[in-house]
C-alpha cells in the first residue's frame, strides 16, 4: 500500500502536467505553427540586430532606440530586408499566414498586407495584453482599428519599453508588427 500510493501520486501529478499546455503558444498553435512563429521572430531578431557586437537584448535596445526621435507622420525605414521577408513568408504554413494576416484595401484601391483581426493571433494578442498593464492600450487599440494603428507603431518604436522582449510571446507580437509594417507601402500580391 505504501508504495501504490507515491505512484498514484505520481501518475496524478503527470496526467496533470500533460494537460496543461507548456507555454500559451502552446494553447493557440500546433508545434508547427510554433516553429514557424519562432522562425518569423528569429527572422526579425536577426535583422534587427544585424552588426552589432553586444548581447542580442542589448542589440535589441539599441535597434528602438533609433527610432525615439522619428516624426510621426510617413514611412519609416525598418531596416529589414524585404526580399528576404518575402521569402520567408512564402515558406511559412499558409493557414498560419492567414491566421496572422489578411489584405487590405486602402482608400485608393491599393491592395496590402494587414493584420487579421480574427484569427488565433489576434486572441493570443488580446490574452497578453488584457492580462499585462504595460500592453493594455496596446492591445485596445488593435481592436478598435482591426489592424496594427499608428498608435501601435508609435507604442512600439518609440516606448519599447513597454514590450518585455525577453519574454518570447511579447518578441513575438513585436516581431509581426514589424514584419507587417515593414511591407505595407509597397505593393504586395497575395501569395
Amino acid at each position: 500500500m505504501r508504495k501504490i500510493v507515491p505512484f498514484v501520486f505520481l501518475v496524478l501529478i503527470q496526467c496533470t502536467q500533460a494537460e496543461e499546455p507548456a507555454t500559451l503558444l502552446d494553447e493557440y498553435y500546433s508545434a508547427q505553427e510554433i516553429n514557424d512563429l519562432r522562425k518569423l521572430s528569429a527572422f526579425v531578431e536577426e535583422q534587427i540586430t544585424k552588426d552589432c557586437e553586444l548581447s542580442s537584448q542589448e542589440c535589441i535596445g539599441l535597434y528602438f532606440i533609433s527610432f525615439k526621435n522619428t516624426k510621426a507622420a510617413g514611412p519609416v525605414e525598418l531596416n529589414i530586408d524585404k526580399r528576404r521577408q518575402r521569402e520567408l513568408l512564402e515558406s511559412i504554413d499558409k493557414n498560419l499566414f492567414s491566421d496572422i494576416w489578411d489584405f487590405c484595401t486602402d482608400r485608393q484601391g491599393t491592395e496590402y498586407l494587414c493584420a487579421n483581426d480574427k484569427g488565433k493571433f489576434a486572441r493570443l494578442l488580446k490574452r497578453i495584453s488584457e492580462g499585462n498593464s504595460q500592453l493594455k492600450l496596446y492591445g485596445e487599440a488593435f481592436f478598435a482599428t482591426s489592424d496594427f494603428s499608428p498608435s501601435m507603431t508609435g507604442t512600439l518604436l518609440k516606448y519599447p519599453e513597454s514590450f518585455n522582449f525577453e519574454y518570447e510571446l511579447e518578441f513575438i507580437l513585436a516581431a509581426i508588427h514589424l514584419l507587417t509594417i515593414n511591407i505595407t507601402e509597397e505593393p504586395y500580391h497575395k501569395m
